[in-house]
């Protein structure tokens, strides 16, 4: 009889970087995922993907399954002590101008991954989602005080802007 030991999660790679853990492997495109909270000895509810925000600082592992042969590895858990740090640095570049605005506002936003804005009046109800992230056509507001909310990797930020 021959034995093979199966390690699915030694040719990977666990990393971490700007909040986002991400598994990296041969098995990507076939294994399903799990996420593990090695504090709290506990799966993560419906993150199933190779990638992984955590909204806290603490310790994880990953779980993959290869639907390939059905072998199962965990990898090491990581430990995660930055988020906070992460949240407070993410907006830094953040440049918004002009700010009073009358026609049309500039987003200066040097950020590689995906991010989403909106704007709202002062009571919290949205009144513009634009399409343009760089540059927003405040035209269609009247004049007052609108916040522009800007969302990204589960951190986000506020900021006034007045419209004349």
């Amino acid at each position: 009889m021959v034995r093979y030991n199966i390690d699915i999660m030694d040719l990977a790679k666990l990393g971490y970087n700007q909040g986002m853990l991400n598994w990296t492997g041969n098995s990507v495109g076939t294994a399903t995922f799990e996420w593990y909270d090695c504090d709290s000895n506990s799966i993560i509810p419906m993150i199933t993907s190779n990638i992984f925000f955590p909204k806290r600082n603490g310790s994880y592992a990953i779980i993959a399954t290869d639907l390939g042969n059905g072998c199962i590895d965990t990898s090491d858990c990581i430990t995660i002590n930055d988020i906070g740090l992460l949240e407070l640095n993410l907006f830094d570049q953040l440049n918004i101008y002009p700010n009073p605005v009358n026609n049309i506002l500039h987003v200066d936003y040097p950020s590689h991954n995906s991010y989403q804005i909106t704007i709202a009046d002062v009571a919290g109800r949205t009144v513009l989602h634009p399409r343009n992230s760089r540059l927003i056509d405040m035209n269609v507001l009247p004049k007052g005080v609108y916040l522009l909310k800007i969302e990204e990797n589960g951190a986000s930020t506020v900021r006034k802007i007045i419209k004349e």
